[in-house]
């Protein structure tokens, strides 16, 4: 999962968001050009915070690079913007487990959009979704033993379940462990 990257909505990257530095001690960010933005939000449990300082962006040369806004840039932080900002840190210090993620985990989700055209979900309600899941997944997954295993090898094996299961609940037949 990575942070994605917001605009300032002028185009130019020095002054996006991301490069705005975040300091949890004084809650408070960082700009580009060394100004703190503060947290004006009053509510203590805030979903988003708001963060600015429009006395020194009225006062900064840089303000029409960084904003259209005539009083000066706001940032606004997410409540669980730190959840995402620890699991960022993690996934630069593990490339290459993301990577080895990314070709195992990732494939099957390909395939069930590209070659089966599961693009999204026709029902709502979880019991539904959940159904509707469970029949993609089964059908990768007999796709899958097909290849391997071919279509004959499937037969046999099914049949001889099929029979196995027959002749235990007739009582014909006892399987030692």
């Amino acid at each position: 999962m990575s942070k994605p990257t917001y605009s300032n909505g002028i185009g130019n990257p020095t002054y996006y968001t991301d490069k705005f530095k975040y300091l949890k001690e004084e809650d408070a960010y960082i700009c580009p050009d060394g100004q703190t933005l503060h947290c004006i939000t009053k509510k203590i449990n805030a979903k988003k915070k708001r963060y600015c300082n429009y006395d020194a962006c009225s006062k900064c040369k840089n303000k029409s690079k960084c904003t259209n806004s005539s009083k000066g840039r706001t940032i606004t932080r997410g409540e669980n913007e730190n959840i995402t900002e620890a699991v960022n840190e993690r996934v630069k210090e593990n490339k290459s487990k993301c990577m080895l993620r990314q070709t195992i985990v990732e494939h099957p989700f390909g395939t069930l959009k590209r070659t089966m055209g599961f693009y999204y979900l026709l029902l709502r309600g979880f019991k539904k979704v959940r159904g509707e899941i469970s029949l993609a997944i089964f059908t990768y997954n007999l796709k899958r033993v097909i290849n391997i295993l071919g279509v004959e090898r499937l037969l046999g094996a099914l049949l001889a379940n099929i029979y196995i299961h027959f002749m235990r609940k007739n009582k014909k037949i006892t399987i030692v462990p």
